[in-house]
């Protein structure tokens, strides 16, 4: 991952995950730039991945050190997904 991307590719996300969702996880690690979660076309579900873009490269690196391979319960009633699940996170 080059410092000046700090872009990550996000698997094994929950179907009803959305980019606010992704986002309240990872924000811990540092500011957020972009988030984005892949849809299906028809429809509009995710289709299980996504991509989270740090400000810092530094951060993006801690969010993938401490989110890969983890297993996460996603249970805020608004925010997050209510779905257990094992995410991978990797440099995009």
């Amino acid at each position: 991952m080059s410092c000046d991307e700090g872009k990550l590719f996000v698997g094994g996300l929950s179907f009803d995950t959305d980019e606010q969702c992704l986002e309240t996880v990872f924000s811990k690690y540092g500011q957020i730039q972009e988030v984005v979660v892949v849809k299906d076309r028809e429809t509009k579900r995710s289709r299980g991945f996504g991509f989270v873009t740090f400000e810092n490269c530094e951060d993006a690196k801690d969010a993938m050190a401490g989110m890969n391979g983890k297993v996460s319960i996603w249970h805020c009633i608004d925010l997050l997904a209510q779905d257990l699940c094992s995410v991978h996170v990797a440099a995009s």
